[in-house]
């Protein structure tokens, strides 16, 4: 059943009234009220960080690239498994990507393919059936591995993904500044008009958050964000309600002044990652992390 929405994205909800945000200085203070609402989203992390100690399993050369298998700590007793992309020849400190597992397909490959050969470092965990927040923490120790890669530059990073890899992308950019650049498609819709039957294993079961997605959306600003929707998604059929977010959300990265860092492609196909809409996105990563210098 749909529960009552959030206030708006630019609207600051207090005791003495609803706030309109108007202008950069009133954000810090809804952006605060942002993070106190989800974070009851994001308990599961563990309270002991353990060693990384990554370790590669094995090694392949794949003409243009080279591809490892490689091991690193999550939590006490606990490991995560990943593919990592290099790009040959292999330069001291470049830009690296995450790309987030999603719906059990393939398409995770196929992204890490394509951005390796844009010479991005990729690292692609393998998929894991895990709620929100332990999601964003698996994530979290995935960025500690790259930033552990002398090939790496810890100052540029990126996240990308599609459907709940999307949703995991979203919440790492938002809740990890060492995130610079961000990319998701079909990965939402407003929690108030979803099923509970799309978020299950994702959010614990209970009463939807207290928080919308375009506000997690939010605290991604002013960083770079490219987001891709489908009209005829069968997996989040309310793409009227995802457009409405992403024009307020652009009305965000205007008030931020920003506007060049957010942008949106949609698409009249169904539930994917369409390759115009992935040009687009890796156009927009290899600007904020491989121009910038």
């Amino acid at each position: 059943m749909a529960q009552p929405s959030p206030p708006p994205l630019l609207t600051l909800r207090q005791d003495s009234g609803d706030t309109l945000v108007s202008t950069s200085r009133q954000w810090p203070a809804k952006r605060q009220d942002i993070l106190r609402r989800v974070e009851p989203l994001l308990q599961d992390a563990p309270r002991v960080i353990p060693p990384l100690d990554p370790q590669v399993l094995a090694q392949e050369d794949r003409g243009d690239f080279v591809e490892q298998q490689v091991r690193y700590g999550v939590a006490v007793r606990e490991t995560c498994t990943a593919t990592l992309l290099l790009p040959k020849p292999l330069s001291h400190r470049q830009p690296a990507v995450l790309c987030c597992p999603f719906d059990g397909a393939n398409s995770g490959a196929v992204l890490g393919k394509e951005l390796v050969k844009r010479r991005f470092v990729v690292l692609l965990p393998h998929e894991r059936r895990l709620t929100a927040g332990q999601a964003l923490w698996d994530h979290q120790r995935g960025l500690d591995f790259l930033c552990h890669l002398d090939a790496v530059d810890s100052d540029r990073l990126a996240t990308i993904g599609q459907g709940h890899g999307g949703a995991n992308a979203i919440l790492l950019a938002a809740f990890d500044h060492r995130i610079k650049a961000s990319a998701a498609a079909c990965a939402y819709e407003p929690f108030h008009v979803s099923s509970v039957e799309a978020w299950a294993g994702f959010l614990e079961p209970g009463d939807p958050p207290a928080c919308e997605w375009v506000e997690i959306l939010g605290l991604i600003a002013p960083r770079a964000f490219h987001y891709a929707l489908a009209v005829q998604d069968e997996t989040f059929p309310h793409a009227e309600a995802v457009r409405d977010d992403m024009i307020e959300l652009g009305r965000l990265y205007d008030l931020l002044g920003c506007r060049d860092k957010f942008s949106t492609f949609e698409s009249a196909e169904g539930h994917g990652y369409p390759i115009a809409a992935r040009r687009e996105a890796y156009a927009l990563l290899k600007r904020v992390l491989q121009e910038r210098r």
